[in-house]
């Protein structure tokens, strides 16, 4: 997303199944390891009216910028 500033930043979301078969397993279990990362958001349910809700949630709350990371341009 441009940030008013004219950064750039990204965010992922998830949907707790989502989250059940990804990550890295613990040792020999079935178990899912998520480091939890602050620019990974969970909803119950995703579509893009859901995305653009929370972002516009987060927006609203002054948080955007602690859930996303800012893209580094590397040229």
């Amino acid at each position: 997303m441009c940030m008013s500033d004219g950064s750039d930043r990204w965010c992922f979301f998830m949907t707790p199944a989502a989250l059940a078969s990804c990550g890295d397993c613990l040792g020999d279990r079935n178990v899912r390891v998520h480091l939890g990362v602050p620019h990974m958001i969970i909803v119950s349910e995703i579509s893009g009216e859901i995305i653009e809700e929370a972002l516009r949630d987060l927006e609203a709350a002054g948080a955007l910028e602690e859930h996303t990371m800012l893209i580094v341009d590397q040229d």
